[in-house]
């Protein structure tokens, strides 16, 4: 049964994102996944979203999540893959563990 996670990783530094996934690929079960969303860099609405709504989460690109996701994987036998939602808004990276 894969992890899904919305809405976690736009509050972590990569350190703490690396540490949480590798974490989480420890404990699923062979053949599983951890998927996670990230705003984008291409969110048109941003400057609203900070200002009216008080997010003031880390947007990453497309680079960003892949170079999270490979730093996830490090030691472990798994793969990742990095995909944009369809209106680009959210990045999201899925890493599985293979073994």
């Amino acid at each position: 049964m894969p992890v899904l996670s919305a809405g976690v990783y736009d509050y972590l530094p990569d350190e703490a994102a690396t540490l949480l996934t590798r974490q989480i690929l420890a404990r699923v079960k062979p053949v599983s996944s951890c998927v996670f969303g990230n705003f984008s860099t291409k969110v048109i609405p941003d400057g609203y979203m900070e200002t009216f709504m008080n997010w003031q989460s880390l947007m990453r690109t497309e680079a960003q999540m892949r170079a999270l996701a490979d730093a996830s994987l490090k030691g472990q036998d798994a793969q990742a893959e990095v995909v944009f939602g369809q209106n680009r808004h959210i990045v999201f990276a899925r890493v599985t563990r293979k073994s």
